[in-house]
């Protein structure tokens, strides 16, 4: 139908083919007609399964018209019904949605046609009582009358209501000044408007009361509104009781805007002033002032969702919202004075107080703004950042930001469990920290001292082990002690929609912790505090690397055999962790070690002397190969004996399977196991 588009002027467009039908017989004085087309566009507005059907019926002309259009995101079905009958027609427009809250009804009419005695054409139409439900909310449509005439249209009490609620339309149309056409309305909530009319550039609601006068619509509108709206809310944040005078300006050709909201509870005012222009690109359009002393700032979060989330506090200065519907813009400057949000991906809150925000198209800046975590706060020591950046967006939409940080132990990550990831924990940090992307990825480079409360947790166990192994299995007394780690295949898990990597530049020293999770149903891990220079990326859909030498300052490892024994190992100092890509490669050299008090020697041999019966043991316990599958030796100590009753007791137990197993037997029993010599030297 381009052709026909170009040559006509008339903006229809039909893109697919359609089916067309139908007879006349002048004689008889039949007709009818059959049309079924996929779809149409007319003047940008698009209808689907469209389907008409019109014919004669004795002596009445009956018409169907039936098609589906988008309202909004959901599709409505529209269906009308005509009956023509002489000077007669009767009518029926009824409508349905399929999907969520219901919005369907129907309007019914009569209207009769005569001339009174100049010939003129009278129509008077006579709307019958129906019920319509908007927003799964029922009202009902009273019997009401209009008449229309040469020049002149009357409506006589045209209601829609439900209980005290109501919309009246009375008055006259006309060119003379004097007529107007009335519309009052009580509680009529503003999100039912919005959502009829599909716009949903920004969120408005509340309960309007008052009256709509309009003149001269027939030449040169004038239209004026005064309203009071409770509970105005703007992108679902309260605003307070808003009193509008608004109406259609001639001069701009617009709809001309003055509220005034006021929230005496949060001692908050906003001023509103502008236009709101009518129509198509790009004469349709909004620009409006907005002056305001203590706003609430959650209405942002329709914007910042996918960054951010909770952002809230109040706020006080100007902003000027400006643009096309589909390129709104923002400029202006605010005081935050107390403001907070939270960083999705890394669960941690923010708060801003009393620092400046700086609004420019497609730019919203922070300039040495000063950050608190829930720990800080103006007075405190630390727990703060210097964050000097922009968030860009297009329209309000399509977010990116590019923001540097200068960090004074703020918390920076706060995960408690580990979800899909393989580590978890907390971290405080003093340095820089710089992060910038976009909706669905987000880049941080972090360069930086981990503080005291720094708790960083790597889970070794897979899923599987978590729920089904221990980490250590014991075979017998006289085995090499190994660590052994089983896994099973396992689904791979959903993508998340961020992609999120982080570089790490990590001064590391013995005020954070760094926990290996070794078996989490059994409750075996090291806990270590250490020092070394780190460097470690992170893909959470791809890898975790870690490279550079950890030094143990101190350590524990609570360690768990076969749900019998469990003892807690001091790490000693000067042990190492040297991670050179995959942390589960991390090569260990690591020695551990816990102490029997009271241990009596003669247990390993009646026929021997020892100067002290009961001694102190150390049970060492030796980690090294890789982290994944450490190798785990056994041996001991016993510091408080001479170098005579050492050797003597090396002479007793001299190979590696009898001090594993005299290591076990001194965790458990806590004493030394006693051979039979005797039964040994017979065989």
């Amino acid at each position: 139908t381009e052709p026909i588009e170009k040559l006509t002027g008339i903006p229809l467009r039909i893109h697919q083919p359609g089916k067309l039908d139908g007879y006349l017989n002048s004689r008889t004085k039949e007709i009818r007609l059959n049309a079924n087309l996929p779809a149409l566009e007319y003047n940008g507005q698009r209808l689907d399964g469209i389907v008409l059907s019109a014919g004669t019926i004795n002596d009445s002309l009956s018409c169907f018209l039936g098609f589906k259009k988008q309202v909004g995101k959901a599709p409505v079905d529209f269906n009308l019904s005509t009956r023509a009958l002489q000077d007669q027609i009767s009518a029926g427009l009824y409508w349905t949605n399929h999907t969520g809250k219901s919005y369907q009804g129907a309007i019914t009419a009569s209207t009769r046609f005569s001339r009174d005695e100049d010939q003129k054409l009278q129509t008077d139409i006579e709307f019958f009582p129906t019920r319509i439900i908007v927003n799964d909310s029922i009202w009902d449509v009273r019997a009401s009358h209009v008449h229309a005439a040469p020049g002149t249209l009357s409506v006589n009490g045209f209601t829609i209501e439900q209980g005290d609620r109501h919309l009246i339309l009375n008055g006259k149309v006309s060119n003379h000044p004097e007529d107007s056409l009335i519309a009052e309305l009580k509680d009529i909530n503003l999100e039912y408007i919005f959502n009829i009319i599909n716009f949903h550039t920004v969120e408005f609601a509340g309960q309007a009361t008052g009256r709509v006068y309009a003149s001269k619509l027939m030449k040169s509108p004038e239209v004026d509104a005064y309203l009071h709206v409770q509970d105005f809310t703007f992108n679902q944040a309260y605003l307070g009781e808003m009193n509008v005078h608004g109406g259609w300006g001639k001069e701009k050709s617009a709809v001309f805007l003055n509220a005034r909201i006021a929230d005496p509870a949060n001692r908050s005012m906003t001023r509103v002033d502008g236009d709101i222009r009518i129509g198509a690109p790009p004469k349709g359009g909004i620009d409006l002032t907005i002056n305001t002393e203590n706003i609430d700032l959650s209405f942002l979060n329709h914007y910042t969702a996918n960054i951010f989330s909770g952002l809230n506090g109040r706020a006080s200065g100007w902003v000027r919202v400006f643009g096309p519907f589909k390129g709104i813009n923002l400029e202006g400057d605010m005081l935050v004075h107390e403001g907070g949000l939270k960083v999705s991906s890394t669960e941690v809150e923010y708060k801003l107080i009393n620092d400046s925000v700086i609004l420019r198209p497609d730019n919203i800046y922070f300039r040495n703004a000063i950050v608190y975590d829930r720990y800080g706060g103006p007075g405190t020591d630390g727990h703060y950042a210097k964050v000097n950046g922009v968030l860009r967006h297009t329209h309000l939409s399509r977010m990116s930001y590019d923001f540097d940080i200068e960090a004074h132990n703020i918390l920076g990550y706060d995960v408690k469990d580990f979800g899909d990831e393989m580590f978890c924990g907390t971290a405080y940090a003093t340095g820089k920290v710089g992060f910038y992307g976009r909706t669905g990825d987000l880049n941080i480079n972090i360069d930086a001292r981990p503080e005291a409360g720094t708790v960083f947790t790597y889970n070794l166990s897979s899923p599987a082990t978590l729920a089904d192994n221990q980490f250590i299995t014991y075979k017998n007394p006289a085995d090499s002690v190994k660590a052994k780690v089983q896994t099973s295949p396992q689904p791979t898990p959903s993508q998340p929609e961020t992609d999120m990597r982080i570089n790490f530049q990590l001064d590391l020293a013995p005020e954070a912790t760094m926990k290996i999770l070794m078996d989490p149903k059994a409750g075996d891990y090291i806990a270590l505090n250490g020092h070394g220079n780190i460097r470690a990326t992170y893909y959470n859909k791809g890898d975790f690397t870690m490279y550079g030498t950890y030094t143990i300052d101190d350590g524990i490892y609570k360690l768990s055999l076969q749900d019998v024994i469990r003892k807690d190992f001091i790490l000693n100092p000067g042990g190492t962790i040297v991670f050179s890509g995959i942390p589960t490669e991390a090569d260990l050299n690591l020695q551990a070690v816990y102490t029997v008090p009271s241990v009596s020697l003669n247990d390993l041999s009646a026929r021997s002397t020892f100067s002290q019966n009961n001694v102190r043991v150390n049970c060492l316990m030796n980690l090294s190969g890789k982290a994944m599958s450490p190798q785990i030796n056994f041996d001991f100590d016993i510091p408080n004996v001479n170098e005579d009753e050492k050797q003597m007791v090396r002479s007793l137990i001299s190979t590696e399977e009898e001090k594993n197993m005299q290591v076990i037997y001194l965790l458990g029993i806590g004493r030394f196991y006693t051979y039979d010599y005797t039964n040994t030297e017979q065989s």
